[in-house]
């Protein structure tokens, strides 16, 4: 399963580029020769100051995201494997909150990381809650370790168990499904994780907005550091491929890299320059997709290591998240701005794994 928190947390990186410059003026022309990867687009009907948080890969085989600012409080949407998009307005208990990461089980029951919103008052405090599926409807927010806490990235396990990353406390919080919290300060103090990746061996990966560097943490609450090859460029939230290798994006490097089970790093330049590489997934056959955010590109690293990128459809705009669903698709979710950065319009495409991207 893989889940992530996006570009509205505290480890997002904004860096001006010339591709989305080339898209806009290809669009007033009416199209110009440039490589798109066909996709089937759905438009999602959100307020304009609305935001999605979150996006994840129950065990359901739903593809689930979190909304922000779309209502008096948060809200939670899933596309079904038809395409079909179902968005529902949580119960009172969250408002004054935000998700900042989200887990499904296989019953459809959510675990979601609820820090407070600055833009809505009335928060009892952050925490974690869990609500649908066995677990019923919505009526705690449960307090993570201290009042300050920041929670954001979740990581669901096979026993039922989460991985939480605690970003104001630098710490990571397993929490089991009886609420027993057993918190892990990170001796590294810049580190602060925000993103949190299963590492399907009860342990999870987590990202920070320290440069350079990734935390694993093994299920005994192990740590290891992995640093990386360019210690200046930021990562979004590692994941597991195949034979123990881990893959993450370099974003301000332009790469993907690739740790071995020693620690032992591959790089892969993206052919896109200044394109922000970030949210790497990896599909079943062993393929590894990425998107580029300032070039707003999706990427594929194939199994003999060959990179190739194409240009998202204009209505996808800034790529946020992806997601590998099942049936060989791919989600892409994205947002484009209105009129003076006044209102998002956001968007999902839908791609195929097999689509050739040259």
């Amino acid at each position: 399963m893989l889940c992530r928190n996006g570009g509205m947390m505290p480890n997002a990186r904004i860096r001006l580029a010339a591709t989305p410059i080339i898209i806009s003026i290809c669009a007033l022309l009416g199209g110009c020769a440039l490589h798109g990867v066909p996709a089937t687009i759905s438009k999602l009907d959100l307020a304009p100051a609305a935001a999605i948080t979150a996006a994840c890969l129950g065990r359901d085989g739903r593809v689930w995201f979190a909304i922000s600012r779309n209502g008096p409080g948060p809200a939670i949407g899933y596309i079904d494997n038809s395409g079909d998009v179902e968005i529902t307005q949580l119960d009172p208990v969250s408002y004054g909150h935000y998700i900042g990461g989200l887990a499904v089980d296989a019953e459809h029951g959510v675990w979601a990381t609820m820090p407070c919103s600055r833009f809505v008052p009335g928060c009892t405090g952050p925490g974690y809650a869990r609500f649908g599926g066995d677990y019923g409807p919505l009526t705690k927010i449960h307090p993570l370790g201290s009042a300050g806490a920041m929670p954001n990235g979740v990581a669901l396990m096979a026993d039922g168990s989460v991985w939480i990353a605690d970003w104001r406390a630098n710490a990571v919080v397993h929490v089991t499904p009886d609420d027993k919290e057993i918190a892990v300060t990170l001796t590294d103090r810049e580190f602060k994780p925000v993103g949190a990746e299963a590492d399907g061996n009860g342990g999870a990966y987590f990202d920070g907005p320290e440069a350079g560097k990734i935390v694993a943490v093994d299920r005994r609450g192990r740590i290891r550091t992995y640093v990386l090859p360019t210690r200046t460029s930021h990562t979004s939230s590692a994941v597991p491929g195949l034979n123990g290798t881990m893959w993450d994006a370099e974003y301000d490097a332009d790469k993907i890299v690739a740790f071995d089970r020693k620690g032992a790093t591959t790089e892969y330049s993206v052919p896109t320059p200044n394109a922000g590489p970030a949210t790497v997934v990896v599909d079943i056959a062993g393929a590894v997709w990425f998107i580029e955010r300032d070039g707003q590109k999706i990427g594929r690293i194939d199994t003999d290591g060959t990179v190739e990128d194409a240009y998202l459809p204009l209505d996808v705009g800034t790529p946020a998240f992806l997601v590998a669903a099942p049936n060989d698709t791919l989600v892409v979710i994205g947002f484009t701005k209105g009129i003076f950065n006044t209102s998002l319009t956001w968007a999902l495409a839908r791609i195929s794994e097999s689509t050739p991207l040259k």
